[in-house]
């Protein structure tokens, strides 16, 4: 561009140098040019001054005026540039957020169809409905506790919320009253239940995540369910080694702005719906290119919420990158 500029510029004061070089050359010989020189007598050597002083002074003119349009013109294409770069970074940070977004909904899904294949078997029913046989629903659900090493507590609760067996990686435990759980309520009114935000296992002092699906008599009601508690600590430092650039980073909230995931792990499980940035994740299910200060700094925004769980996964960068 500025390249271009100075060839125009270069070529425009060159013919424009020519031009007044040839009016001045023929101006004299021309008969209106010799009557005015003839009628006000100047010399030579004055037609010469004043000529000279009519071309610098259009020089300057005209000079002025290219470097005023040139000026314009930078400032118009940095602007368009500047522009251009928040936008194409603004989509990235979208198109992070999104896969994120999808990738913690998924992991959701995936919790939720193990957990319903857990809950068809008769013997689990048949227990909550008679009472009976449960030697075999412990046996099973102390098998299915050890299909994975992330498994923290695989759970049978009834019709009040009540845990009825409980086991962990093979071992039944002690039961407890969950009826106040937004994932019990959840199933207790026949739908699949996730929890909104992580909690710390009492017994392994995990981050964990709970799903839990309904177990329905034959008249289609459901009269309690089957529960799990996941591990999600090596799911949340994977979310850490996130990056975007040199300055960007990725964050989970909850819905209520309880920190699931975020780089500096002394905020874990901290509630900060107030703070910068939070504020807004919270306000709103999504949002992209928010602008806002921390410490000082200027900073972009972009989050979506995750399907099942309703998280909110945000990815954030400094402004000058």
């Amino acid at each position: 561009f500025f390249v271009s500029c100075w060839y125009v510029s270069s070529t425009f004061f060159a013919l424009l140098k020519s031009f007044c070089s040839q009016w001045e050359k023929n101006a004299p010989n021309s008969k209106l040019g010799s009557a005015l020189f003839r009628t006000t007598g100047f010399l030579r050597k004055g037609r010469f001054m004043f000529s000279r002083s009519i071309r610098t002074a259009m020089l300057l003119v005209i000079s002025i005026v290219v470097l005023a349009v040139q000026s314009a013109l930078v400032v118009v294409v940095t602007r368009m540039g500047d522009e251009a770069n928040l936008s194409a970074r603004t989509h990235e940070m979208d198109l992070v957020v999104d896969t994120v977004a999808k990738s913690l909904g998924d992991f959701g899904t995936q919790l939720a169809m193990f957990v319903n294949g857990a809950s068809k078997p008769p013997r689990l029913r048949e227990f909550l409905l008679t009472g009976e046989d449960k030697k075999g629903a412990e046996v099973f659900l102390s098998a299915m506790s050890q299909a994975a090493p992330e498994i923290n507590t695989l759970y049978l609760f009834d019709a009040s919320g009540k845990q009825v067996i409980i086991c962990a990686q093979g071992k039944l435990g002690k039961v407890n009253d969950l009826a106040e759980r937004e994932y019990i309520k959840a199933a207790l009114a026949g739908k699949m239940g996730f929890s909104s935000a992580p909690t710390k296992s009492i017994a392994t002092g995990k981050l964990i995540v709970s799903v839990a699906a309904p177990i329905f008599d034959d008249n289609g009601k459901a009269i309690g369910g089957v529960g799990i508690s996941y591990d999600i600590d090596g799911l949340s430092k994977n979310l850490n080694s996130m990056s975007m650039g040199t300055t960007g980073r990725v964050v989970v909230v909850s819905p209520q702005g309880l920190v699931i995931s975020h780089s500096n792990s002394e905020l874990l499980l901290k509630n900060l719906a107030s703070e910068p940035a939070i504020r807004d994740m919270v306000r709103a299910g999504s949002g992209s290119g928010v602008g806002y200060e921390l410490n000082g700094e200027q900073r972009l925004l972009a989050w979506e919420s995750v399907p099942n769980w309703n998280w909110r996964v945000g990815v954030t960068l400094s402004r000058t990158e």
